[in-house]
């Protein structure tokens, strides 16, 4: 698999501005005005405060910011933003409507630091937003469409800016830092923008922005809003959303060179093409199950009687590993090993997720 070369970031701010200075800190034709209009009623700036305990000084109270949205679900309002801004149970969060001079208190419900995205409701439970977004459908995007980012790019609070999908699909730009497809925009976004949507000429959120690329020219990433909507359920359920993994690393079979493809037990695979076993970890869940290297997997579902989901690339394949099935959730996989299929069922074991280092925070 190739690495990149580039710098990413993920788009989260840390401010150290004394309370008072940052009180004062200010599918039809693509209409920006309109769209900016639109956002402004359900995109904030979010604000988070946290304690850091010293032995020589005084406790010190830092803050970080970064955007976010209000969604509506089944009659009750969420803000929606990345786990690296809002991830964080013990810290205090409050959101800042456009037009509004009073911050409004929210806590996180859930979390989840693999996809990077968060769930907070409103700590007032009566509290009416002057708004909220609908989500589109990210399937539909292609290269070339134009979408429109919302946010607080380093602290500049309700601003925006166009941009155009570099990609037909959901790309796997970041290789194993991320999960899944993200959507890469040409497009101007910052530090502080983490969290805001991104929306399509009709005013719909099609992606979350999370990160930049820059290499020398930036690129904005936008998680998919279909991932949101697979993982709204797992987020409303509260805590922090515990992935499951198998101990093993995988890899395309074209893009392995000739000389590994000919050593063994590579050598033995009999398609031109598929995502294949290149270690299994000792003592993890997949040498418990039976896999071995060499394997090239096949199909995998939820039970032995519905193993119908094809598994083609890595990137897709470890995109739907993620959102379909959990820590402690069983999953039959169908393999070819050599000329035999086989059968194989592993429960996923815990995933170790690493909190992401927001941009500028002192750890």
């Amino acid at each position: 698999m190739k690495r990149l070369s580039a710098t990413y970031l993920f788009v989260c701010v840390l401010l150290m501005f004394p309370a008072q200075a940052l009180s004062r800190a200010p599918a039809g034709n693509f209409d920006a005005a309109g769209l900016h209009k639109k956002a402004r009623m359900f995109g904030v700036y979010m604000l988070r405060e946290w304690t850091v305990k010293t032995d020589n000084t005084a406790d010190q109270v830092k803050r970080s910011l970064g955007s976010g949205f209000v969604i509506k679900e089944r009659q009750k309002y969420y803000i929606v933003t990345n786990a690296h801004v809002a991830g964080d149970p013990n810290a205090t969060y409050t959101v800042l409507f456009y037009g509004h001079n009073k911050f409004f208190e929210v806590k996180p419900i859930g979390w989840d630091n693999k996809f990077d995205l968060a769930l907070l409701e409103f700590t007032d439970k009566d509290f009416v937003p002057f708004g909220h977004a609908e989500l589109g459908d990210s399937d539909l995007l292609d290269a070339g469409t134009k979408l429109y980012i919302y946010g607080n790019p380093l602290g500049h609070r309700f601003l925006g800016s166009t941009g155009e999908v570099m990609s037909s699909a959901s790309y796997n730009i970041l290789g194993n830092e991320y999960p899944g497809g993200l959507v890469p925009m040409d497009a101007t976004c910052n530090p502080g923008n983490s969290g805001g949507p991104i929306l399509d000429a009709d005013g719909k959120v099609n992606a979350v922005l999370v990160a930049i690329i820059i290499s020398p020219r930036s690129i904005c990433l936008g998680i998919p809003v279909n991932n949101l909507k697979v993982l709204l359920s797992k987020l409303k359920g509260g805590g922090e959303i515990k992935h499951g993994v198998m101990g093993i690393s995988l890899g395309d079979f074209y893009e392995m060179s000739k000389e590994n493809r000919m050593s063994e037990p590579f050598n033995q695979i009999t398609v031109k093409d598929g995502v294949v076993i290149l270690d299994v970890a000792k003592d993890s869940p997949a040498e418990k199950a039976g896999f071995m290297k060499g394997d090239v997997f096949i199909n995998f579902g939820p039970s032995f009687d519905k193993v119908d989901i094809p598994i083609v690339k890595t990137g897709p394949f470890r995109e739907q590993l993620n959102l379909r099935f959990f820590a402690g959730e069983s999953i039959v996989f169908r393999i070819l090993r050599g000329r035999d299929y086989l059968l194989r069922k592993i429960v996923l074991g815990l995933a170790l997720t690493v909190k992401k280092k927001e941009e500028g925070e002192n750890k």
